[in-house]
């Protein structure tokens, strides 16, 4: 994949949540099992593409959270930094909208997400986003959520420890 250039967007969040948080989700008990077991395989697997410089993107499948994704790409032997840019501008790449998308610069789509915290220091911070800014216009996600009368449940993050369980 490293010498061909062909990107990984890995979905490792899938198996950790069906193995973790699978009757919350309402995963048979024969899939949980299964999950849980394959953890430490998947995430080996996941280092050695780490270790052979292999393009990623972060996404998901199913089931899975964007900030746990990234969370075990970060346990898996990325920076936070690298993780971001996997999320940005490798994800931009990949779809071929990387003239448009992906970066900060001057002639691309102001798309951007504004937080309180610094997610170089904790990906966490992707969880707590305050602004939008799609196309250079500016949304305030908890004005949208209180004017379409939303309730939205955040569903129950990875623990650090599931997250360290197997990395």
């Amino acid at each position: 994949m490293a010498e061909k250039g062909i990107y990984l967007v890995p979905t490792l969040s899938e198996s950790w949540i069906i193995g973790y948080r699978g009757h919350e989700v309402g995963r048979p008990q024969w899939l949980i099992d299964a999950s849980k077991g394959h953890l430490a395989e998947r995430m080996g697997h996941f280092k050695h593409a780490v270790r052979a410089g292999v393009k990623m993107a972060v996404g998901t499948d199913v089931i899975g959270e964007m900030v746990d994704e990234m969370r075990l790409m970060a346990a898996g032997g990325l920076s936070n930094m690298e993780v971001i840019q996997c999320a940005t501008k490798n994800g931009a790449d990949l779809l071929g909208l990387q003239d448009d998308l992906g970066t900060v610069e001057v002639g691309k789509l102001a798309d951007l997400a504004i937080m309180d915290s610094d997610p170089v220091n904790d990906l966490g911070a992707f969880s707590d986003v305050r602004l939008t800014v799609k196309g250079g216009s500016i949304y305030d996600v908890e004005a949208i959520i209180r004017n379409l009368d939303l309730t939205i449940k955040r569903p129950r993050e990875l623990r650090p420890e599931e997250i360290a369980a197997t990395a």
